[in-house]
């Protein structure tokens, strides 16, 4: 990962949701340190034979630590489409 304020850094995803072609979560976290709260999903919701509709969620709720959240939310509304669109690309 990079951003501006940090450089360039590890993250680990950990899957705490799985339903196969239904739904996937996972919390992000540094190497060797807890997650810090928040929270990502995509629902999957099929269309019909050849589509299916994915849902994002970005759920930050769960943190509570007081220099991670004045930062809240890291991701962007644009940042979540972007991912999306590399999903479509992806699959395609």
């Amino acid at each position: 990962m990079h951003n501006e304020e940090m450089g360039d850094y590890r993250i680990e995803n950990h899957v705490v949701a799985f339903t196969e072609n239904r739904v996937i979560a996972w919390v992000p976290r540094r190497p060797g340190q807890r997650p810090a709260g928040d929270r990502f999903t995509w629902k999957l919701t099929p269309i019909d034979d050849v589509h299916t509709e994915v849902t994002q969620t970005y759920d930050w709720a769960a943190v509570t630590h007081p220099a991670e959240v004045p930062r809240l939310p890291v991701v962007s509304a644009e940042e979540l489409d972007a991912s999306l669109t590399r999903l479509a690309a992806a699959v395609a």
